[in-house]
């Protein structure tokens, strides 16, 4: 999908007309399923660092 020529690719019309080319995060699912997750996002944090000050002011 060149956008430059066909425009941008993830548009509601585009998920409509092409849902195959689309999948659920949750469930990895096509646009074509109704997806497995329900209510808000919530990341997971399970494999994160904690922050520390050097990386959220690298410059101190």
């Amino acid at each position: 999908w060149d956008e430059d020529v066909h425009g941008p690719f993830d548009t509601a019309s585009n998920r409509c007309e092409y849902p195959c080319n689309f999948m659920w995060l949750c469930c990895y699912g096509d646009g074509t399923s109704e997806g497995c997750a329900y209510g808000l996002h919530r990341a997971d944090n399970s494999q994160r660092r904690p922050r520390t000050l050097s990386r959220v002011f690298p410059y101190t």
